[in-house]
């Protein structure tokens, strides 16, 4: 998923692999307790972007809000 994002023109990565983070996507930028998480194909992923392997074809979800953990 951290390649997909990467060419994504609004969104800005930090750091790769295991440590690749959403802190933005467009305007909206990830605060202390809010952030960017994302389902795929409607299943919260628990893992960061640089560590999950899409198969396509996959749909990929994003919401800002509380962060939260499952």
């Amino acid at each position: 998923l951290e390649k997909v994002m990467l060419q994504v023109n609004d969104a800005h990565i930090t750091g790769s692999g295991e440590t690749a983070f959403v802190h933005q996507i467009g305007e909206v930028e990830t605060g202390l307790r809010e952030g960017w998480t994302y389902e795929v194909d409607g299943e919260f992923a628990n893992v960061g972007i640089g560590q999950y392997d899409l198969e396509p074809p996959a749909v990929v979800s994003w919401s800002y809000g509380q962060m939260r953990s499952e």
